[in-house]
């Protein structure tokens, strides 16, 4: 029998809905803000949670996100996070807040610029993966390298 699988003649476990915190970074102040938070009122500690994010530049939505499981009773070691690309001073924070936490990532871009982006990253990945490239492109414009049509990478 494969690891984790019920025991023969165990009813399945329904299958939960997948709640999420949305909370978006302020372009100005970098700081994190919540424009939805449809998380449950409180976890079990034997959750398992998976936390995904296209791109981990600063790091302060992804501890924001993390903040709000854990407040609601989450296991910090029972949490992984996956994200396609990563930035040092994302991994430094999670890693100063969460030490021990799991995130699994494609690759690590070494530099973030003065605005916040993953350089040279590969454009707004939110806006490229829901096909929001209007906004991209008109909001950021860019100037600086690695800025592609959906403007600079986070």
């Amino acid at each position: 029998m494969p690891r984790g699988a019920p025991a023969p003649g165990t009813p399945a476990r329904a299958p939960r809905p997948r709640p999420r915190p949305a909370p978006r970074r302020d372009e100005e102040t970098l700081e994190p803000r919540a424009y939805l938070n449809k998380l449950p009122e409180k976890f079990d500690r034997n959750d398992r949670i998976l936390v995904s994010d296209p791109m981990l530049a600063t790091g302060g939505t992804m501890v924001y996100a993390l903040d709000e499981l854990v407040a609601r009773g989450a296991d910090p070691s029972m949490i992984r996070v996956v994200a396609l690309v990563c930035a040092p001073p994302a991994l430094s924070k999670m890693n100063g807040r969460y030490p021990g936490l799991k995130v699994y990532t494609g690759m690590i871009d070494e530099e973030v610029n003065e605005r916040g982006f993953i350089v040279p990253g590969f454009g707004d990945a939110g806006d490229r993966a829901f096909g929001n490239l209007g906004w991209g492109a008109g909001a950021r414009g860019g100037a600086g390298r690695g800025e592609g049509p959906g403007g600079p990478g986070r």
